[in-house]
């Protein structure tokens, strides 16, 4: 059984990439998912959270497992000390005025070499 997260409609790409994301679990997968296809030039946590219970909620995703906002918010920092999500270096003003880390994904996850930059597996 597939447990990816691509549309029917989507490229191969996003189904390839899918289904490299075996070693995480269904709500780290979910989560990035959501992160990597609709958010590729980065977002803030708080439209990671929006966006999930968007697509979860009003267009009834039932391949989205159910999460809360901490919940959410737990995934990503699990993906992110697994090297999936990470900083971009750029912040986004938020509609209620503050500043907020713009955060990336990536299938491929992303480690911190010793000379201190970031590099792919």
């Amino acid at each position: 059984m597939r447990e990816a997260f691509a549309r029917r409609t989507d490229p191969w790409t996003s189904w390839a990439a899918a289904d490299s994301l075996t070693n995480l679990r269904a709500k780290q997968r979910a989560a990035l998912w959501v992160l990597v296809a609709f958010y590729p030039d980065g977002a803030s946590l708080d439209q990671i959270v929006d966006a999930y219970h968007r697509l979860e909620l009003v267009e009834h995703r039932v391949d989205l497992p159910a999460q809360s906002d901490s919940g959410l918010r737990t995934r990503v920092s699990e993906l992110a000390a697994q090297g999936y999500v990470y900083d971009s270096g750029r912040t986004r003003r938020l509609p209620s005025g503050r500043q907020a880390r713009i955060l990336l994904g990536t299938v491929e996850p992303m480690r911190i070499g010793d000379d201190g930059q970031m590099r792919l597996g």
